[in-house]
């Protein structure tokens, strides 16, 4: 395996986190980077008897078997069941991450959470020899469809987007309760025409076409799709909306407990947005001083739970809930509920042992202002580790990177036009400029005297004279112009090359917020995986470049 390590491409506050800036690192709860962090957590983990380790075990291995049961694996001998079996045991911990699903599992990075999710698992595994479970939380009641409804693929040089239609009814409903879009046979043709027809793709081709039948939502494809690809690898997929998880007391306690301390999270909310803002970032979210942090499902309709003196209302909505109201609903109807995406981090870890959370830039800098809001239900954040970063560069890019001496993806972040520029300057046998500012001092020189003595002549063809100088001079330009023109015709392949390796390696932004890993996949087959997994072990404050 060959790779380079640059510096990383995260930006503002998250770049701070991975760099780690002392001022941004006081925001967290642990030093990611520092191996006692994750001892002190364990330390902390295991003084918390109220974590429904077996509950929670179950429920998972059931979802992993209706999986396996849509993907056509057998149970009985699956990874990702047996180590949702093993959360079961009362040492067990779970490293988390999680994202909304994304058509055909999204851009590259989604599945990079999951690979990092799997190597810090196993790594941590190792060091304290007990169970460490990799596990996938599926943002399922997000209701940003427009995130699960699209997909980038290059097909040949161009960027192919391919999407699912949402249905104007669906658009307050979260992602995971939308029936599946009535084109996702048409958007699973397109997808595969675009991609190379080799071995591993004619064995995803019946898989991706059959899977509507077997699933209910984008939610449930996704998921099946995550676990053909990552659960013989041992990932646990955890959707919030599986039958039971929310009935759990552990999990109706959580939401009383946000309502009633709604208030107290708006105040630890602010304190840390105002501690992010502090130090020179934008937060990135922020949150009205009456938000309840939760949701309520009416009518399908996943609608915000607004504080008011009296009691709780729907935003938008007329009509007041008492807080007895609230809390007998949570009792009797905990489905109804829905944390936000401040509570989302805190009712995992009500429900699983969290060792540590494996975190994109954006979710980073959520968390900088999330140590209050955790305090303020006497919780702590775990230690957030950044997820794999990384460009894959096919042998073909590889090959331009070298005849070009294009050192690394920063230098084509910053753009590659000075550089082509250079290049053509380069190959400009003529001297095209130097050439033509020579004819046109020339010119200039040999009108100078004529000019000088028409004008004293007579002034009005002296004007004429100077006009016919403009217009000789424009013909120069004219001419000029065609020479670089035709120069720009033979430098044309150095051209097209340069906007290939823009386009695979950086097409409007990092290849790993764009593009999507089936087409490598097909292309490399299952050994790609296993080289990810490998580069997320460490070293992940750095970006990768991993050559295929």
């Amino acid at each position: 395996m060959r790779f380079e390590k640059s510096d990383t491409l995260f930006s503002g506050i998250a770049k701070a986190y991975v760099e780690r800036e002392a001022e941004v690192a006081s925001l967290f709860s642990y030093d990611f980077q520092d191996e006692r962090s994750f001892y002190r957590r364990v330390d902390h983990l295991d003084g918390n008897r109220n974590i429904p380790r077996q509950q929670v075990s179950q429920f998972l291995a059931d979802f992993q078997k209706q999986l396996c049961q849509a993907v056509g694996l057998d149970p009985v001998k699956n990874a990702a069941v047996e180590n949702a079996l093993r959360l079961a045991e009362s040492n067990s911990l779970a490293m988390v991450t999680g994202q909304q699903a994304g058509l055909f599992t999204g851009p590259l990075y989604t599945v990079y959470k999951a690979i990092t999710c799997i190597a810090q698992a196993r790594y941590w595994e190792e060091r304290l020899n007990r169970p460490v479970i990799p596990i996938f939380w599926v943002a399922s009641e997000d209701h940003d469809f427009e995130e699960s409804s699209q997909v980038q693929v290059l097909r040949g040089e161009q960027l192919l987007r391919v999407t699912v239609t949402e249905s104007p009814e669906e658009v307050r409903q979260a992602v995971g309760h939308r029936p599946l879009p009535e084109d996702l046979l048409a958007a699973v043709d397109e997808f595969l025409a675009a991609v190379a027809d080799t071995t591993v793709r004619e064995e995803w081709q019946p898989l991706l076409r059959d899977l509507p039948a077997k699933v209910t939502s984008l939610n449930g494809y996704f998921a099946a799709i995550l676990h053909r690809l990552l659960g013989s690898y041992g990932l646990v997929v955890l959707d919030p909306l599986m039958p039971g998880l929310k009935a759990l007391p552990e999990s109706r306690d959580f939401f009383s407990l946000v309502m009633k301390k709604s208030a107290a999270l708006s105040e630890g909310l602010a304190e840390g947005v105002t501690a992010v803002r502090g130090l020179g970032y934008t937060p990135q979210v922020e949150k009205k001083t009456t938000d309840a942090h939760m949701f309520y499902y009416r009518e399908r309709e996943r609608l915000a739970l607004e504080r008011l003196s009296e009691g709780f209302s729907l935003r938008g909505k007329k009509g007041i809930f008492s807080p007895d109201e609230i809390f007998q609903q949570i009792q009797e109807d905990p489905e109804a509920f829905s944390p936000s995406v401040v509570t989302r981090p805190l009712w995992q870890d009500c429900l699983l042992p969290t060792l540590a959370y494996i975190a994109g830039p954006g979710e980073i800098a959520y968390f900088a202002s999330y140590k209050p809001v955790y305090e303020a239900l006497g919780m702590e954040m775990p230690p957030i580790i950044p997820r794999l970063s990384a460009t894959l560069v096919e042998g073909f890019i590889d090959r331009l990177l070298q005849k070009y001496d294009i050192s690394s993806v920063q230098e084509i972040r910053q753009g590659l036009e000075e550089r082509l520029n250079q290049l053509v300057a380069a190959q400009d046998e003529l001297g095209i400029d130097t050439l033509f500012a020579e004819l046109q001092a020339k010119v200039k020189l040999a009108y100078e005297p004529v000019l000088e003595k028409i004008s004293r002549w007579d002034g009005t063809i002296g004007k004429a004279a100077e006009e016919n100088l403009e217009r000789v001079l424009g013909q120069v330009q004219f001419l000029q112009n065609k020479v670089h023109q035709r120069h720009r015709q033979r430098c044309q392949e150095s051209r097209n090359h340069f906007d290939k390796v823009k386009k695979h390696l950086w097409p409007g932004g990092p290849q790993e917020r764009v593009l999507n890993i089936f087409p490598y996949l097909f292309k490399y087959d299952y050994g790609i995986i296993g080289q990810l997994i490998e580069l997320a072990a460490n070293d992940l404050e750095t970006h990768r470049v991993l050559y295929l």
